[in-house]
């Protein structure tokens, strides 16, 4: 418990471009920006999104029991008797109050931060394990949810809103964890979610072109990645030395180098002059061996994820270990324990005779790499099932249509979470760059998946792309369960059925007249 005056006084004294001072003195018990959920003794902060505005429901705060409120200078706040803040930006107040409420747990452990467009996911997790592998308690946080041990919590966001997050970090603080790794998007560092936070290292896997529905364009999106090598090294300047970790085969990676105000770590597979390297990659369907080469020693690595993107992740990882200090020998007992992170050219195994990969490859590049790794796992055929999403960056459409029909043997274009857009429009967009003779289009998602999975012939490898480990489906408003591995399951089974069925099935004969 906190008294209200102790926090405001420190928002007084922190936050740029505070109006009036706060009176008052009621205890504090936790921090809100949603009014739905207000509990007694918050305190409620408006922020301005996309579709409402915060500012708009301080009176059903108050109803609910809020203790103070934090609004924009200039909004119409709806008069209150309540202790009422007025600062320039609310977001940002937001993370600063968030964090002092909870004490800045970020200072008090290792915390590294992965952004990125693709990769980010299954980075975070090599980071824990390779932590785990150094002793250290580790948990993960992003687009998986909250994951501590065995425990997974779903979360809303990829990066968590600030009270949210640093809530977050208190509780794992609490039992025990020493290092958390992190999913850090493009939104999250824009929008303060991760403000107050003190990274240890920051990680770039790559940049490539996603969420234009909420930049400008590709350098807006670039600048506001770049903002965790600038802005919070200097925040974390007050408590730690931060690291950045940068994919030198990147090209948006060398400007971001120099930008950059803290020291670097690089990788690279194809760069000769990176800080870690991988050397002799042989690639197999169900695991990637290649020697790892670290500043001062080299180590034969066996990975039990595929593709040539795998290696990459892994040596983002193995660059984070090096940022944090580990043992050559614990990043590589890190690396060779991975675990299939769900829905990351997860595996759907039920006695086929060809491979299903079902990945989240919802982005251009995504999709080429995933299509490019299945080339390199079969001598047979590559089947594609994927759709866009609705609601969003709709110039990726026509280039997903592209990769799709250019790299595989055949596909089948099909919804994603198609939202409150209507799904035959989408596909219709994607259709714009995708090659005749090499699609067909199927609008339900289970029906697609079915037609791929018939298609399939022995030795082809069928890639189920978009949604990964996601396992509902956005109609209009409705939110309905689909799970991608469950539907290639069903109908790989369904498939062996009607198959044993037609083998089994009694034939007539001629009999002697």
């Amino acid at each position: 418990m906190h008294t209200i005056r102790r926090r405001l006084l420190w928002l007084q004294e922190q936050i740029t471009g505070l109006v009036e001072p706060a009176s008052g003195d009621p205890e504090v018990t936790g921090v809100a920006y949603d009014s739905r959920r207000v509990q007694p003794g918050d305190i409620f902060v408006a922020l301005r999104g996309q579709h409402t505005d915060g500012h708009r429901f301080l009176r059903s705060a108050a109803d609910a029991g809020a203790v103070a409120l934090v609004v924009e200078a200039g909004a119409d706040s709806q008069a209150s008797a309540l202790p009422t803040v007025r600062v320039r930006d609310t977001r940002r107040a937001l993370a600063e109050i968030a964090a002092a409420f909870w004490d800045w747990p970020s200072r008090k452990m290792k915390v590294v931060g992965v952004t990125g467009t693709n990769g980010k996911t299954t980075t975070a997790m090599l980071v824990a394990d390779l932590a785990e592998a150094a002793n250290m308690k580790a948990a993960v946080l992003g687009t998986l949810g909250r994951i501590v041990g065995d425990e997974v919590l779903q979360t809303e966001h990829t990066t968590l809103e600030a009270p949210d997050l640093q809530r977050s970090f208190a509780e794992m603080l609490a039992k025990g964890i020493e290092l958390v790794a992190m999913e850090v998007s493009s939104h999250g560092l824009v929008l303060d979610r991760v403000w107050q936070t003190c990274f240890d290292v920051g990680a770039l896997t790559n940049i490539s072109q996603d969420h234009l529905d909420f930049h400008k364009d590709m350098e807006d999106y670039a600048r506001a990645k770049g903002l965790l090598f600038t802005c919070y090294a200097d925040l974390a300047a007050g408590c730690k030395q931060m690291q950045g970790v940068l994919n030198w085969d990147d090209q948006w990676a060398q400007r971001l180098s120099v930008e950059a105000h803290c020291p670097i770590v690089s990788y690279a597979v194809e760069r000769s002059d990176a800080t870690v390297r991988a050397e002799d990659i042989e690639f197999g369907p169900r695991e990637t061996t290649f020697t790892l080469v670290l500043p001062d020693t080299r180590h034969q690595v066996r990975l039990g994820l595929v593709g040539r993107f795998n290696v990459e992740n892994a040596l983002a990882a193995a660059a984070v270990g090096v940022a944090l200090e580990l043992p050559g020998e614990a990043i590589v007992r890190g690396l060779s324990a991975a675990r299939q992170v769900p829905g990351r050219l997860e595996r759907v195994e039920a006695g086929q005779d060809f491979l299903v990969l079902v990945d989240y490859a919802h982005t251009p590049d995504a999709l080429i790499k995933v299509l490019t790794e299945a080339r390199r796992l079969t001598a047979g055929r590559v089947l594609c099932v994927f759709g866009c999403g609705g609601d969003r960056d709709q110039g990726k459409r026509p280039k997903m249509g592209a990769a799709a029909t250019d790299l595989a043997d055949w596909t089948v274009i099909t919804s994603d979470n198609p939202r409150t857009e209507n799904p035959e429009a989408i596909i219709s967009a994607i259709l714009v760059g995708a090659r005749e003779g090499r699609y067909e289009t199927c609008v339900d998602r289970r029906e697609a998946i079915h037609r791929a999975i018939d298609l399939a012939q022995p030795g082809d490898v069928v890639v189920i792309a978009g949604k990964g480990h996601e396992d509902y489906q956005l109609l209009g408003d409705r939110t309905i369960h689909f799970d991608d591995r469950e539907e290639a399951r069903a109908a790989i089974l369904a498939r062996r059925k009607v198959r044993w069925e037609y083998q089994h099935v009694p034939r007539r004969f001629e009999t002697d007249r």
